[in-house]
């Protein structure tokens, strides 16, 4: 079998969850587009799943979803996916904040995560990464993954949530995303 058979295959088998994944958490979401999602291929399992802006839409690290299965982790996908789409989530806000703040959720955190985007630090790997951590898009989606990933299965997982965030406003916001989908779902 060659590498790109492989790839395929792996994307093949995959693909039912993934879109469970994506399906079954659209109800946290706050994304009225169809949610769309594709695989993708990186050598590297620490690059989990990324937000495409231009495309609007979620690419998946197929060697990632691969790895996590590996190592009994699938909540670690489920946990990225939902970042992503929190970053989709925001870009939507983003975009009503342009055209009209009173359509957003929320306009103060909508003209924040505009302003981090003009001077959006991303991760690296192997450093402190403490600048990308200290964006509030950041915060936020971590967050948000961990709220609805505590919500759905209990607060077991917190393996999941990065150092930079093992603090009392982290775990305040998380808690209070948890009382919101309570209210909402």
């Amino acid at each position: 079998m060659t590498d790109d058979q492989r790839i395929e295959m792996l994307m093949y088998h995959y693909t039912p969850f993934v879109d469970f994944i994506v399906f079954a958490n659209k109800r946290f979401l706050g994304i009225s587009d169809p949610i769309k999602w594709k695989f993708f291929f990186n050598e590297s399992p620490a690059l989990t799943a990324t937000y495409d802006k231009t495309e609007k839409g979620v690419l998946v690290n197929v060697v990632s979803v691969d790895f996590a299965f590996a190592q009994g982790e699938p909540y670690q996908v489920e946990f990225f996916i939902l970042h992503e789409l929190r970053h989709w989530y925001q870009f939507s806000e983003m975009d009503k904040y342009k055209t009209d703040p009173t359509k957003c959720d929320n306009p103060v955190l909508a003209e924040q995560w505009l302003k981090e985007t003009d001077n959006y630090v991303k991760p690296s790997v192997g450093e402190k990464n403490a600048n990308y951590y200290a964006q509030d898009m950041e915060e936020d989606a971590y967050a948000f993954a961990y709220a609805v990933v505590s919500y759905k299965y209990g607060k077991g997982l917190p393996h999941l949530v990065p150092r930079a965030y093992e603090n009392e406003a982290f775990f305040k916001r998380v808690d209070t995303l948890i009382e919101q989908f309570k209210n909402t779902i």
